[in-house]
């Protein structure tokens, strides 16, 4: 489990990529910035939760040599999403 949130907090670093830092500096046409935030978010984070999903057995083999962490991240990414 310690493992499986470890995965899906680091790829969540990548995922908001500094949007709600820019949105709070945003000073002219809010609106139009919140919706690209949401939008580069939601994207951002489809992304990233499928190549988590699908990857999730090579992850569990090749760095954590455990194959139970696989079930768990996929559990995981579903929820996050």
């Amino acid at each position: 489990m310690a493992v499986a949130i470890m995965v899906i907090s680091f790829t969540q670093v990548f995922w908001e990529a500094g949007m709600g830092k820019a949105l709070i500096q945003c000073q002219e046409n809010i609106e139009q910035a919140a919706n690209a935030a949401f939008w580069i978010n939601l994207g951002l984070g489809l992304i990233f939760a499928l190549v988590l999903f699908f990857s999730s057995d090579l992850i569990a083999t090749h760095l954590f040599h455990d194959n139970r962490v696989s079930d768990v991240v996929k559990v995981m990414t579903l929820q996050s999403c």
